[in-house]
């Protein structure tokens, strides 16, 4: 018995080392947290719990402290806040702004972002949709037609498109500002083709159709995601932070695969900078994004030679020797 409970308590341990995070976050550095552990089984053979197989969530009720319960399938799920980072570890925080949900789902699209799945392909139309689509902004004039065509193609709802055409009649050159990310993906019309692979740089699924999956989000108005912020609906629609890093990587020439290590700074860095005037005020997650300047995706990327997958050149040349 105590041996396939050893067994049990490696195959725990194992599993959890692949979603804690910083190797020296508190979740590592306060001892074996797969050891706390909660299936939820049930004292009764008769009554098995339905909790054990139920996706896994943080327990902070249990008087023996922090743990997880539920199922140990899943785990991303439950510990996806782990796989965010700070540049700077000893400032206090700001305090969150956007729903627990808003920020969970934020973390699980960069927990299950794979660094295979994430192709220099992929990072490659993303960054050629969003060229496309902000010089068509640039190009705007006021013809009717042509908004209502914009509207449609970039997802843009009723009064963001008579947003538009104030913009455009009053301060022409701010038209591209009246766009998202995403809409300026849409805008610029990515070959149909290459959809279905840039689902690897989507959003976390999981409350829209419980897929534990990434899912790039169709040219929708956000609007009509509004209204349910308790389940996190709206960071479905959450690709601003991906779309900010692949285009990143494309101008840097550098590989796909650095993408979750720098997400898991740039996501964190949105999830503080926004500021939300009211629950749903989605567009604000959208406005912290954009306002990621190359400075600090450079130092998102630099940080990754002191505690990341890049090491020095020569340092790979001696290994290899």
């Amino acid at each position: 018995m105590e041996a396939d409970r050893a067994l049990a308590d490696t195959l725990a341990s194992i599993l959890y080392s692949a979603h804690l995070g910083d190797p020296d976050g508190p979740a590592v550095i306060s001892g074996n947290v797969a050891l706390r552990h909660d299936l939820a089984l049930s004292a009764s053979p008769s009554a098995p719990s339905q909790a054990a197989w139920q996706l896994p969530g943080e327990d902070f009720t249990s008087k023996t402290g922090w743990r997880v319960r539920g199922s140990l399938l899943g785990l991303e799920s439950a510990l996806a806040r782990l796989s965010l980072r700070r540049l700077e570890s000893t400032r206090i925080p700001p305090a969150p702004k956007l729903s627990t949900t808003q920020r969970q789902t934020v973390a699980l699209a960069v927990a299950l972002l794979n660094p295979s799945g994430a192709s220099n392909t992929g990072r490659d139309e993303i960054a050629a949709s969003l060229a496309r689509g902000r010089a068509r902004a640039s190009a705007l004039t006021a013809d009717p037609g042509e908004l209502d065509k914009v509207a449609r193609t970039a997802g843009l709802s009723e009064w963001r498109r008579q947003a538009l055409a104030w913009t455009i009649e009053h301060d022409p050159g701010a038209a591209s500002s009246r766009f998202s990310l995403p809409e300026l993906f849409w805008l610029g019309v990515p070959r149909p083709s290459a959809i279905q692979s840039l689902n690897a740089w989507g959003a976390a699924a999981l409350p829209l159709t419980g897929c534990m999956c990434l899912q790039m989000p169709s040219a929708r108005a956000w609007e009509e995601k509004s209204g349910r912020t308790a389940t996190g609906l709206l960071a479905t629609q959450a690709v601003d932070v991906s779309l900010q890093v692949a285009d990143a990587l494309a101008s840097l020439q550098l590989p796909a695969a650095l993408a979750p290590a720098i997400l898991s700074f740039a996501a964190q860095d949105v999830l503080d900078r926004a500021q939300p005037a009211y629950a749903d005020d989605w567009s604000e997650f959208g406005q912290a994004a954009r306002t990621l300047s190359r400075d600090h995706l450079t130092d998102y990327i630099a940080a990754l030679t002191a505690n990341g997958p890049l090491v020095p050149a020569a340092a790979v040349s001696t290994a290899a020797r």
